[in-house]
């Protein structure tokens, strides 16, 4: 298609917060688990709410050296993917954000807490790093993806934002893509960041 917004289908959940914690790659993570599990119709809506900290404290090399991903400071979605598919993930509820690493353990979850907790159990699939690429699969469904971060995108105020394409960046930044327009002059992505709802 050449336009697909998947907040218009209800399929992207709230934009979080992640602080002064450099953990947007599970964020990312977390935003596309999410949006599978309401397009696979398994449950949940714009309010499922999964746990980021768990993510952040057992996708780690502290944990498991398989994990190169540095907690607060900085990490990689496929770390957080590939831990979800081996492990559960708690909801938020049981294991809420702290913007901060703890130490990995199970989720505390009490007699009376009820919810959901999510596996991934099919096959992860590397995106192709062309536009083309990246739309087909955000035509199945929002995508995690990775993008250089200039100071403009930290201005950011609303409307669309044009970047130049050798400007200079303050480092690399984990987002979701969740829509796309390439009808019309102007051709741009739709993302979720996970700096809050202001941003």
């Amino acid at each position: 298609p050449t336009n697909k917004d998947w907040r218009a289908e209800g399929a992207v959940t709230r934009v979080r917060q992640q602080g002064y914690c450099g953990a947007c790659w599970a964020f990312s993570a977390v935003a596309a688990i999410e949006s599978a599990h309401i397009i696979a119709g398994l449950g949940g809506s714009p309010w499922l709410d999964l746990s980021e900290q768990q993510i952040l404290n057992c996708a780690s090399p502290l944990v498991n050296p398989v994990y190169r991903s540095n907690a607060c400071g900085g990490g990689y979605v496929a770390d957080a993917l590939d831990y979800v598919q081996a492990n559960r993930l708690a909801m938020e509820v049981h294991a809420p954000y702290v913007s901060r690493w703890q130490s990995c353990a199970p989720p505390k979850i009490a007699a009376s807490q009820t919810g959901l907790d999510v596996q991934l159990t099919s096959e992860l699939v590397e995106v192709g790093q062309s536009r083309e690429a990246l739309m087909e699969a955000v035509a199945q469904q929002p995508v995690a993806s990775f993008l250089w971060a200039s100071q403009k995108l930290f201005d950011y105020k609303g409307g669309m934002l044009r970047c130049e394409e050798k400007a200079v960046t303050d480092g690399g930044h984990a987002v979701l893509v969740v829509g796309y327009s390439t009808s019309g002059s102007d051709k741009y992505w739709i993302i979720k960041n996970s700096w809050g709802p202001g941003w």
